[in-house]
């Protein structure tokens, strides 16, 4: 394909704006639709009893493609389901491509509100500070009905001494008793 002069013309312009503007070309493989993702999704759960529902869990699925997908069909045919959680290793490896590849996948397979946790193959790399610019907090809760549901970052092996301190007063809170050894 032979470029026009202006074409070349306008195409240098662009890709020097780019450059001064410091605009990444990789953000429009990275729609900025993917952040605050938990919350967007916790906001979407919509229960008629919300004391008398189902969820699904899966985690580990970063090697498993297809089986990632007939995963998510499985999840989405069934009526009883009303939102998902990931329990970490969605990706490989903490970078935007792995995390690119894992969100579309999750849009085109799966139209229930997927909530996640972190798990040790999100934090390779960069990867915790690009999974929390994605997905949110790296520990937090919510509630449906009477049920309280505690999402804990054991990404490193370990509950740090600031999530212990937020579980404790959450706790107190919800005045549920556990004793921390």
């Amino acid at each position: 394909m032979m470029l026009k002069n202006k074409q070349v013309q306008f195409l240098c312009l662009f890709l020097a704006l780019i450059s001064l503007t410091g605009i990444k070309l990789y953000e429009n493989y990275f729609p900025t639709l993917f952040t605050d993702w938990n919350n967007k999704n916790l906001s979407r759960i919509n229960l008629s009893d919300p004391y008398n529902f189902s969820f699904a869990i899966f985690g580990d699925n970063q090697f498993s493609i297809l089986n990632f997908e007939e995963i998510l069909n499985l999840i989405e045919l069934d009526p009883e389901i009303s939102f998902v959680i990931s329990l970490g290793d969605m990706v490989h490896s903490g970078n935007r491509r792995s995390y690119s590849f894992f969100l579309n996948l999750v849009q085109r397979r799966l139209h229930k509100p997927l909530i996640t946790v972190i798990g040790n193959h999100e934090i390779k790399g960069k990867g915790y500070p690009l999974y929390k610019k994605i997905f949110g907090p790296s520990y937090y809760s919510f509630e449906i009905g009477n049920t309280c549901f505690f999402i804990l970052d054991d990404a490193q092996r370990k509950i740090n001494l600031q999530q212990k301190e937020w579980l404790k007063k959450e706790l107190k809170l919800k005045h549920i008793l556990v004793k921390f050894v």
